[in-house]
């Protein structure tokens, strides 16, 4: 599974915990890595990627717009398996 973080594309104003969006689209994936390797996914299977407001949903400027683009999405991947 690929973990995609994603922000809208408004630049962060002061946040204490994150300088910059490429900061907040990783945190969110790895947030929700984490938790999939808490509820029992290997780790070797999983990669999080931060891709702050590269891939727009909604190229919009209104307050919606910005919504539809904060998110994570989750991607089936397929590869070769790892050793038995």
């Amino acid at each position: 599974l690929r973990v995609e973080g994603h922000t809208d594309s408004r630049p962060m104003r002061t946040n204490p915990r994150f300088d910059n969006n490429w900061e907040l689209s990783a945190a969110r994936a790895l947030s929700v890595l984490e938790f999939l390797v808490a509820n029992g996914l290997p780790e070797d299977r999983l990669s999080a990627v931060g891709l702050a407001d590269t891939e727009l949903r909604d190229p919009g400027t209104g307050t919606s717009s910005h919504r539809r683009n904060r998110r994570i999405e989750i991607h089936l991947t397929y590869g070769s398996l790892p050793p038995s």
